[in-house]
């Protein structure tokens, strides 16, 4: 085939050109498990992608044609000497010229001539009049379906690759070794048009003289002014700018599927698994039906259950559902998915692998995927590369790519989020979400700073077509407000279970009361002995009750624990927070449900038992206390607290009366809610003589002081009856003294009014306003960020890392030394296996930083180490903990990281 020909200008060469053979293979990656992959056979592995997800994403069928072109010419600069040669070490390659080192994605995007690729799209497709910007749409996904750190220094000009590149060109007998190699690729290429490959030596003369990459394509972080770089007098709208999202978006999702179904490192996976269909709705609904059945305790026929009778006519509209905790939220949004491909994410990694395994009940083992940090979505920033034998970013980009084609994706919201600040390859989430429907659950667990995001994200997600469903018991009125003012009133909804439902509304099942704590800071032990013998008492009321203990500090919830232990009476206690060691984390997590959770078989355990935690699980766990002692928090974050208690009661099924008469042992006659329910929810507050603003233990660092004085005081207007709120009222400091001692019980509706009011109260000046609103502004001012990882640092505002204990180094080393480094999905063998045993991830605040450094990197600690054995590969154990640091650290599997031991 004559694909190429045009590569040559004149009869000699092109007589040359066509009968010059070669005896060599140009390949597209290294090898991987004794598998090599020609460049041809991947493009075209890549094109095949493309028409099996186009199947079954028909709705973006009409941008097709412009992503086969992308993918045709996207690894063209594969057949650069430095890429065959010293990147994936194809020894047998020729030409050899190393000097010029130009990332593959960025030369493929010289190699496409403009002007021919305006002219075919003028000829052959839609969007008369556009061409040019799609002819930018599509240089700009061939330029950047890779993405790697250094990209930003070469395309703004700060080195000389460009320079090494004209030199190689120059050189016509290696230049011409060059095109032979194309024209061996591009034979095997039916959809290769002769006119369009061709290097653009203009372009290359202005990058060698200063000018910069990014003016002839423009980088995604700059694609929001691309109207500015086309044409001063032409204005994109946005459905076209989302046509270059959704390009270079399906351009890197079929090139990842492509590379995964190559690798083999995921058996019985072929290309129509690039988007796996799920199942029907009404087996989604069926499954929902029988799993209701059993979870409220009646028959039903889907014609009394809210949650078939709100989805019937809102299947196809964006929602914010509000809603008590505990009332099936995710049914429903099982049941809005509608069998489509969908994203569901919450706060906490402890919430998502429960809700994982709820999710697998009801769509299938093989339909649903989990995305945590721990499972390493992490590296998008990075794509993966082709320099290492045993690449770990690309182990881990083929796994995401197969979590990805999941109909069902079960994430924290940290995966996804930060993609709302767009930094490189966030197309790629993008055209996924344009197809999706995205559950957020639980919005008041993000910090202001993060809710900003989400609302920006959510704004991102709407405009390109996606769906989203919004659902929580506790939604500040100013996010809703901002959702409002993004979205179209015409097919977005807000359901109000509250102001729906008497039955729910008027639910209540938890009576509070308020703990005064005198807190001494010259004591480790800032609580009294009498709170610790209440907590104990409450639990061995009747032979034997489950009390959750929730403490708002990691140091306090240990605290309390160990006094717990100390005076122990056959009772039961466990510990859990987020400072453990994966694998113990994993078991805890585990034992949750059998020990307190909302199942028959925990309750069954009579035991007195005590769970201190921290608010770790106050989102979306299904556990069932009897008796709840919590720290003061904000009201939204109270209210999930106490929906951890008296779970098994719920307002379509089960009575709660009965359940409450039996589960206190009350021998009461009364039908009267008041007087069955006992004082079941115990709120403490801390009081300091010396620090009148101290009244939880993360003293202001964990929540918000102003949000904590407004709580008090409502909930106490609440106990008093005072249902009126004074617009003009102070929060400097409250007067712990004048709290009531009284006790009330709370209806679901009350809890949600508290919930508002707390918002409502806070001054235009406030802090936590202000953060929500800045970084508001500075999203819709068009900030984007070049690197992943500074977003993930926005959107969380506290960075976490990895570290392992010192003093765990010596079996460390043994375990590296006994590891098969060699296996076919090693590096997850190798998380599994070791740095789950060994890895604490912790928040990097002051008392770490000193020893986040390179010395204290683990591969610094033990790459020169005798202990070490001679048949490690370094170069994959390099990789695989970077970014694990090693500190003195006080640890153990029962109470966790404890704090870190300094030593000379």
């Amino acid at each position: 085939m004559n694909q190429i020909f045009k590569l040559v200008n004149n009869k000699r060469d092109l007589l040359l050109f066509k009968n010059k053979k070669i005896n060599y293979d140009i390949y597209a990656k290294s090898e991987i498990n004794g598998k090599r992959v020609t460049l041809d056979q991947h493009i075209n592995d890549t094109l095949h992608a493309l028409y099996c997800l186009m199947c079954n994403v028909n709705k973006f069928n009409y941008l097709k044609p412009y992503i086969e072109i992308a993918l045709t010419y996207h690894d063209v600069g594969k057949v650069l000497p430095y890429f065959q040669r010293k990147t994936i070490n194809n020894e047998e390659y020729k030409p050899f010229d190393v000097y010029a080192n130009v990332p593959h994605s960025l030369f493929s995007a010289l190699m496409v001539d403009p002007d021919e690729l305006k002219k075919y799209l003028d000829q052959q497709l839609p969007y008369t009049g556009k061409s040019e910007t799609y002819v930018h749409f599509i240089l700009s996904a061939i330029a950047y379906h890779h993405w790697r750190d250094n990209f930003f220094d070469i395309i703004e000009g700060y080195t000389d690759v460009f320079t090494n590149l004209k030199a190689l060109v120059d050189n016509k007998q290696k230049w011409f070794k060059i095109l032979i190699n194309l024209n061996k690729i591009y034979s095997k290429i039916n959809f290769a048009n002769p006119n369009l490959l061709k290097l653009n030596k203009k372009q290359l003369d202005g990058l060698s003289n200063g000018i910069t990459y990014s003016k002839y394509f423009t980088p995604p972080y700059l694609i929001s002014h691309l109207p500015l770089r086309i044409d001063a007098n032409s204005q994109i709208n946005n459905s076209v700018l989302n046509d270059g999202i959704l390009i270079s978006g399906f351009t890197m999702i079929c090139d990842h599927f492509a590379s995964l179904i190559e690798s083999g490192a995921i058996n019985n996976i072929n290309f129509k698994d690039i988007e796996i269909q799920g199942p029907d709705f009404n087996i989604i609904k069926n499954n929902i039906s029988n799993e209701l059945n059993n979870k409220i305790g009646k028959e039903n026929n889907g014609n009394n259950i809210w949650q078939f009778n709100e989805v019937k006519n809102n299947l196809e509209k964006n929602i914010i559902l509000l809603a008590p905790t505990g009332i099936g939220k995710t049914e429903f949004a099982y049941l809005w998915s509608n069998g489509e491909k969908m994203f569901y994410t919450l706060p906490l990694r402890t919430a998502t692998n429960q809700i994982f395994e709820r999710t697998q009940k009801i769509f299938g083992n093989d339909n649903v995927g989990l995305l945590h940090s721990d499972a390493d979505l992490k590296i998008f920033e990075q794509s993966y590369s082709d320099h290492l034998k045993y690449d770990t970013e690309s182990f881990r980009t083929y796994e995401l790519s197969h979590q990805l084609s999941l109909p069902a994706i079960i994430s924290t919201g940290d995966q996804f989020f930060p993609y709302a600040l767009r930094p490189p390859l966030y197309e790629r989430i993008f055209a996924k979400f344009a197809y999706s429907r995205l559950v957020i659950d639980e919005i008041q667990a993000y910090d202001p700073k993060s809710a900003a995001i989400i609302v920006k994200f959510i704004q991102h997600i709407y405009n390109m077509g996606g769906k989203f469903l919004l659902m929580t018991a506790t939604l500040p009125e100013f996010i809703k407000n901002e959702i409002d003012k993004r979205t179209d009133n015409n097919d977005y909804i807000t359901i109000d279970l509250f102001n729906t439902y008497d039955n729910l509304s008027s639910f209540s099942k938890h009576k509070f009361k308020f703990i005064i704590e005198n807190y001494n800071d010259d004591e480790k032990k800032v609580y009294s002995d009498d709170l610790i013998n209440t907590i104990i008492k409450k639990s061995l009321e009747n032979d034997g009750k489950r009390v959750l203990v929730i403490m708002n500090t990691i140091k306090q919830a240990q605290e309390v624990y160990n006094s717990l232990i100390q005076n122990n009476n056959n009772i039961d206690i466990r510990l859990f927070h987020s400072r453990f060691t994966q694998n113990d984390r994993k078991t805890k997590e585990n034992d949750l449900l059998d020990f307190i959770g909302n199942n028959d078989k925990s309750r069954d355990d009579k035991r007195a038992k005590i769970l201190v935690a921290t608010q770790v699980v106050e989102a979306s766990l299904d556990i069932d206390a009897d008796y709840l002692f919590t720290e003061i928090a904000p009201i939204d974050s109270l209210v999930q607290r106490m929906g951890r208690v008296l779970r098994q009661a719920h307002p379509q099924g089960r009575d709660l009366l009965n359940i409450a008469k039996n589960r206190y042992n009350i021998n009461n006659a009364s039908n009267s809610v008041n007087d069955i329910i006992p004082e079941n929810v115990f709120i403490i507050i801390y009081k300091n003589e010396k620090n009148k603003n101290i009244y939880e233990s993360g003293k202001g660092f964990v929540y918000d002081n102003e949000l904590i004085k407004i709580s008090i005081d409502l909930l106490n207007d609440k106990l008093l009856d005072n249902s009126s709120i004074n617009d003009n009222k102070k929060y400097d400091e409250v007067d712990l003294s004048k709290l009531s001692k009284a006790s009330k019980l709370l209806s679901e509706k009350e809890k949600s009014d508290l919930v508002s009011n707390l918002y409502i109260n806070l001054t235009e000046k406030s802090e936590y306003l202000k953060q929500f609103y800045n970084m508001l502004s500075i999203l819709d001012a068009g900030y984007m960020s070049d690197r992943k990882i500074d977003a993930q640092k926005i959107f969380r505002d506290i960075s976490s890392v990895d570290v392992i204990n010192e003093d765990s180094i010596e079996d460390l080393i043994k375990d590296i030394n006994n590891f098969n480094f060699n296996n076919k999905n090693a590096y997850f063998d190798f998380k599994n296996e070791i740095l789950n045993k060994y890895v604490i991830s912790i928040q990097s605040n002051n008392k770490f930083k000193n020893y986040i450094n390179d010395y204290n990197s683990i591969y610094q600690k033990i790459q020169n180490d005798d202990r070490l054995s001679k048949n490690v590969n370094f170069n994959i154990l390099k990789n695989w903990l970077q970014g694990i640091y090693t500190i003195p650290l006080d640890y153990n599997s029962e109470v966790g990281l404890i704090k870190i031991n300094k030593k000379e």
